[in-house]
């Protein structure tokens, strides 16, 4: 049998565009496992800010639309968040490497668990889970109204925060989670005031440039 010319030239140059479209695939495959865990991992950084116990006004914030829980667990459906991306990248890790049957087992039900902790957050979440100090918190008999810093936990705090900036920080996290940042700062016995984050310097500054206008305009409404 004649094979044409024609033909036998075509044949190398489709293996080459199968191999190079594969190569293509794999690397944008590859491309998504970093993206993916790149995501977790800020998802994660997020997370443990919130639950290390430096960051606590997210507690007594308002809470998300949808939630039926008394109390915020947004941190915890940030951490289901992660965890799913997580599972993307292994599903896309088996994509990558060719292996059909991982990736569908990792979609039969694995990928969903973090997504199931996700939904459970919007309803509560097991305080057992949770880190110490927002198990007292909870457990508090007037929680959610009372402030998650307790007044000698802020000033233990404010005295081992490194430098002043670190001081700042946590004094408008105290501030802004309900407690008297000034008396907690009486308590630890250091020099001088409080220091402020910029943030709470103009808001001050607004505060009382607000308060200023408003009694010029009752100066002036008076007869």
């Amino acid at each position: 049998m004649t094979i044409h010319p024609a033909a036998t030239a075509a044949m190398p140059l489709t293996a080459t565009t199968v191999s190079t479209g594969s190569g293509v695939d794999a690397a944008i495959a590859w491309g998504g496992v970093v993206a993916s865990l790149l995501v977790a991992a800020g998802l994660f950084l997020i997370t443990w800010r919130q639950l290390n116990g430096r960051h606590r006004r997210w507690v007594v914030a308002s809470g998300i639309p949808f939630q039926i829980s008394h109390r915020n667990t947004w941190p915890f459906m940030i951490l289901g968040f992660g965890l799913f991306f997580v599972m993307l990248a292994v599903a896309t890790v088996f994509e990558a490497l060719g292996n059909e049957a991982g990736r569908q087992f990792i979609w039969s039900w694995p990928a969903f668990v973090p997504l199931a902790l996700v939904v459970l957050s919007f309803f509560t979440w097991p305080l057992a889970l949770t880190p110490d100090w927002y198990q007292r918190w909870a457990r508090h008999p007037q929680s959610p109204q009372v402030s998650p810093w307790p007044l000698e936990e802020a000033a233990q705090a404010l005295t081992d925060a490194p430098d002043d900036r670190s001081r700042a920080a946590l004094g408008s996290d105290i501030g802004w989670s309900g407690q008297d940042s000034e008396k907690a700062w009486e308590l630890t016995g250091l020099p001088g005031t409080a220091p402020k984050t910029r943030f709470d310097e103009r808001t001050e500054e607004l505060k009382a440039k607000l308060a200023q206008h408003e009694a010029e305009r009752q100066n002036r409404s008076q007869p």
